[in-house]
């Protein structure tokens, strides 16, 4: 059955309207772009558009391989795919590339650390707490209506514990951001460190932010990722969209 790509597409933009995307999306457009079908949307309070290319291999389902039935069969399974991606952080994971009018997302790109798991700090951080962590700093952030993010990072088992390490990303008076807190614990391993800078950036601009400061003593490990840095006398400053790390 051969299934007009006008008509998928349409159907795709229809459903991508809707409430139960990914909270965070909003649809821009979707539109050809030679072969493929292209998604562009904003997402949650960054500045940028961001679009991702679905693959048109004339119809084939996304699912199970074989020829869609129908458009709104291939548009389901397109937006339940895209759907899943971005629940699961593709935005701060994949790779970007700068296109005249959007940011594009795409392939496998920041790699983490699968014995670990990052989250956001539920509630007032009571936990953190109870485990010895200082939360002062980000409750005085959040009290204040300045808190972009509080992180967590726990050995990724069932019971989700012990917290390894913590990051609060607070908001400058200028609108830009700041990392005002990196704690890992004792004897962590680098890892734990690198991943919460990549998720604290990529917060910070989906936040709003611009640029993010960075304090002197952790500058050095983000010029070490790969991260372009303007420094100044008590830190550095990198850009809350790293373009500059992707090929």
């Amino acid at each position: 059955m051969t299934i007009c790509r006008d008509e998928a597409v349409a159907a795709l933009a229809s459903m991508l309207r809707g409430p139960l995307v990914a909270d965070g999306f909003r649809l821009i457009d979707v539109r050809h772009q030679g072969p493929d079908v292209l998604v562009l949307f904003r997402w949650r309070e960054n500045r940028h558009v961001f679009g991702v290319v679905i693959p048109w291999p004339e119809a084939i389902s996304l699912t199970t391989g074989e020829p869609a039935d129908s458009p709104e069969e291939w548009a389901a399974e397109a937006s339940l795919r895209l759907a899943e991606e971005l629940d699961t952080g593709y935005v701060g994971r994949a790779l970007r590339r700068q296109k005249p009018d959007h940011i594009e997302l795409f392939g496998r790109g920041y790699e983490f650390d699968g014995r670990y798991y990052i989250s956001q700090v539920p509630g007032d951080g009571a936990w953190l707490a109870h485990c010895g962590w200082n939360v002062r700093v980000a409750r005085r952030l959040r009290d204040r209506g300045l808190l972009i993010a509080w992180l967590q990072t726990y050995v990724n088992n069932a019971s989700g514990e012990p917290v390894v390490g913590q990051a609060v990303v607070g908001r400058r008076p200028d609108g830009d951001a700041e990392l005002a807190v990196l704690d890992v614990a004792t004897d962590a391993p680098d890892v734990i460190a690198r991943d919460l800078i990549w998720v604290a950036v990529h917060e910070a601009g989906d936040g709003g932010a611009v640029r993010i400061k960075i304090p002197g003593r952790h500058s050095r490990l983000m010029t070490a990722m790969g991260f372009q840095t303007v420094r100044d006398d008590d830190g550095a400053w990198a850009d809350t969209s790293p373009l500059d790390m992707d090929p």
